[in-house]
């Protein structure tokens, strides 16, 4: 007959090693959850985006719309009913519709693009501002590479 000793042992073994085990899956299914919480967290944010996006350019379609029906109004009330024809025909191109039309009727639909002039900094300022970028990024890196040490 086998001491009691050895089967207490190979008791504690046998508990130890399903202990092991019970872990090791818990830590993948952890593992696993945490992979889904994330790709479902980042299809979520892209759905977002998109949605945004999508209104967007709905409501810059809507003000393309409402402006050129309100241009025809003004210059050639006969097209008003023609507004949506024109606008599918030339999609995203306005700005080829709006040359058009200024050609045409001397005025256009669009408002006037305001001309941006460059900001020039001093070398001084640029290389200040050069290094803060730098060092933020150099931060950016280490606080990213903490964060991944604690996973």
């Amino acid at each position: 007959s086998t001491p009691t000793s050895v089967i207490e042992k190979l008791r504690n073994a046998e508990d130890e090693a399903i202990n092991k085990a019970l872990i090791v899956r818990q830590k993948i299914a952890e593992e696993k959850l945490q992979a889904r919480l994330e790709a479902e967290a980042k299809a979520h944010k892209e759905a977002m985006e998109a949605e945004r996006i999508r209104k967007e350019d709905e409501a810059r379609a809507a003000l393309i719309r409402a402006r050129l029906v309100i241009y025809y109004k003004t210059h050639n009330p006969e097209k008003v009913d023609t507004v949506d024809k024109i606008l599918e025909k030339y999609g995203d191109r306005t700005d080829l519709l709006d040359i058009k039309l200024k050609r045409k009727y001397g005025a256009s639909f669009l408002p006037p693009v305001p001309h941006m002039t460059p900001i020039i900094l001093s070398a001084k300022t640029n290389n200040f501002l050069s290094s803060m970028n730098h060092g933020l990024t150099i931060k950016k890196k280490q606080i990213k590479q903490s964060v991944e040490a604690r996973r």
